[in-house]
């Protein structure tokens, strides 16, 4: 069974086991991953950028946030904050923000919890 229908098999479940449970989020990580590394992975008008260093890009407006900048919660914060006064920023894009540097983290690829990248 390839690791796509494994995947959707056990999204579709409403119970789980632990190993079940262990399975999902490798599956679910490493399908994030392949979709991070493509570059085809947006949260709204966010991307990741590989390029050194690391950043996520807002695409409309070109503007980058280099992810070390966002090593804690208060700092995610402080951009959110800072961002929010911009005139092209939506709240829709701040959300997006926080799932996008949330799911980075997730998958090993930065830390906002001044841990370093996995």
């Amino acid at each position: 069974m390839s690791d796509d229908t494994r995947l959707n098999k056990l999204q579709a479940q409403t119970s789980f086991t632990a190993e079940e449970l262990i399975e999902l989020g490798e599956l679910e990580d490493a399908k994030l991953k392949t979709l991070v590394d493509s570059g085809t992975q947006h949260w709204g008008n966010w991307v990741y950028n590989p390029a050194e260093p690391p950043s996520i890009d807002y695409k409309p407006q070109q503007y980058e946030i280099v992810l070390t900048r966002i090593d804690s919660t208060a700092k995610l914060g402080d951009w959110l904050l800072h961002l929010n006064e911009k005139n092209w920023i939506t709240a829709e894009d701040l959300g997006n923000l926080v799932k996008g540097v949330e799911a980075l983290a997730s998958i090993g690829y930065h830390s906002i919890h001044g841990r370093g990248v996995a």
